[in-house]
Order: structure tokens, then sequence, then C-alpha cells
């Protein structure tokens, strides 16, 4: 780490030559779009920071340099729920407002459900499955033998489903389970 979360998230951006002003204004913004007050954080050491706020800082690090691809392996990882809501909140605006294509790395489900267009899934080394997010998650029996689950979402809505109420099982997030609900309960 550097000796401030200003110099740490900066590091990237100097180094690509950037302007002064520029590197200010990325270092400002990565850090707001992970959560992190620039006023208030960008003077402290990273070492004052807790271990979720130190994630948040790196992840910012790399954000201020905008990068084309963004590679993150279990970034929520050590992370309170207001912290990884913020965190997929970022990747959200990310990937809308720079184009950056990310690639999750996670066994986390729920996060999949809520980031991921398309997924790979791995077994052992070798691709298992390969497809858009609902495509995949509609695949129950093959990721529960490979031990991955459904989002919470997706399986409440494949319980009612089993118990004989039309109702569609591709959900990816609570949201989707609540509008897929009230559609069923207005028949």
């Amino acid at each position: 780490f550097e000796e401030t979360v200003f110099a740490e998230v900066a590091f990237g951006p100097k180094n690509m030559g950037l302007p002064e002003q520029e590197v200010k204004e990325r270092v400002a913004e990565a850090l707001s779009l992970v959560g992190l007050d620039p006023g208030q954080t960008c003077p402290l050491s990273p070492y004052r920071l807790s271990g979720g706020l130190q994630r948040r800082a790196a992840i910012a690090g790399i954000l201020a340099m905008r990068p084309e691809v963004l590679i993150l392996d279990e970034p929520s990882s050590g992370l309170d729920p207001a912290g990884r809501r913020l965190l997929f909140s970022a990747l959200h605006k990310v990937r809308r407002a720079w184009a950056t294509t990310i690639i999750l790395i996670t066994h986390n489900m729920e996060e999949v459900g809520l980031l991921a267009e398309r997924v790979a899934v791995m077994d052992r080394g070798r691709l298992a499955m390969l497809g858009p997010v609902r495509d995949i998650f509609r695949r129950t029996g093959e990721l529960r033998a490979l031990g991955l689950d459904i989002p919470i979402p997706a399986a409440v809505m494949e319980r009612l489903a089993a118990a004989g109420l039309p109702v569609r099982t591709d959900v990816l997030s609570n949201a989707e389970a609540e509008a897929e609900i009230a559609r069923l309960l207005q028949r």
C-alpha cells in the first residue's frame, strides 16, 4: 500500500501518464463509485481502513484506470451487505458508462444473477456450461450436480412452480420474483 488512500488509488492513473488534474478527478470519481467519501478517505492511510474498506479502495484504484476489461475474483468477499450493494451498483455503472467488460469469478450465484449477462461454469478446469445467465440458471439439476445453487429468488419460484403454480422460474432478483408473484396474485 501507498501512504495514503489518495496515493494508492492514484498510482495507476499516474503511471498511465495522465495530467495531475485528471488523476485527481479519476480518484474522486472511483472512490465515490465504491461508496467512499474522497474528502474523508483520501488523506487516510490504507492501513487505518477496515478490511472491507481496504478492498473497496483497492477496487477504486483499478476503476480509476478505466480498464476495458475488469477481472474480479470473489470481489465481495469480506464486504458487509451495504458494501456489497455499493460494489455491485458501481460495477453496473462502470459497465454502462464505460462499456467495460467485467469478468466475475465467484461461487456466489446471487452475484452472478445480479451482474452477469453470460455465464461460463467451470468444473475441474473444464468448461461445463456456457450461455446467457437465464439459460444457465434454468439448468438447475446440472448446476446442483456441480455443487452450485441458483439465486434464492429463482429457488423460491422453482418451488412455487413445483407446487403447480404457473410462475416463471428464471427470475434473477428479488424485484423480479416480487413482480412475478404480483402477476400471479392478479390472476
